[in-house]
């Protein structure tokens, strides 16, 4: 992305926020144990986890920082285990091999360049496979990534919804 989309700022002891200084594209937070929050142009967020993500989707990549605020004295032992600043780890849904297929389907488009996932019936038509199958299939994989907490924006269409996360948090299918 050409220009800057926003700035880190301190808020207090240990906190850090986040400027969107974009005039018209949003970037989304994601820190542990808490959803998705999307920072819209002229906003200011900061998340309460002292490890965050800040996520910046452009139209050819997503950018992503790490955030790990690290506090006390300079010689005090590096943070391990659990604690350890990694808010990716979590998002492992665990999709059956046909739910990987319909994902792959529905994904297919957009990595093709289109702004919109392939439709039930698309899928339904490519897979070889009925359409009330493909919707029974699509409504499983967002619980599935419900159970694995994964974030994922408000969308009408539990399709749209499972696109945009999987894409955002890179769960594509092999």
């Amino acid at each position: 992305m050409p220009g800057r989309a926003g700035q880190f700022l301190v808020v207090g002891a240990g906190r850090i926020a986040v400027e969107n200084l974009a005039e018209r594209r949003a970037f989304d937070v994601l820190a542990r144990g808490s959803p998705l929050e999307a920072v819209r142009p002229g906003a200011i967020f900061s998340p309460a986890d002292r490890c965050f993500e800040v996520r910046l989707v452009g139209s050819l990549a997503t950018y992503t920082i790490v955030v790990d605020i690290v506090t006390g004295a300079a010689d005090s032992p590096a943070v391990t285990g659990e604690d350890a600043c990694d808010p990716g780890t979590r998002l492992e849904p665990e999709l059956t091999a046909r739910q990987w297929q319909v994902m792959a389907e529905y994904i297919r488009p957009i990595l093709a360049g289109s702004p919109v996932p392939a439709t039930h019936a698309a899928v339904a038509e490519a897979l070889g496979w009925s359409m009330a199958l493909i919707r029974v299939e699509c409504a499983e994989i967002w619980n599935r990534f419900v159970l694995a907490d994964v974030p994922m924006r408000d969308f009408p269409d539990k399709r749209d919804a499972i696109v945009d996360a999987a894409i955002r948090h890179r769960l594509l299918p092999e």
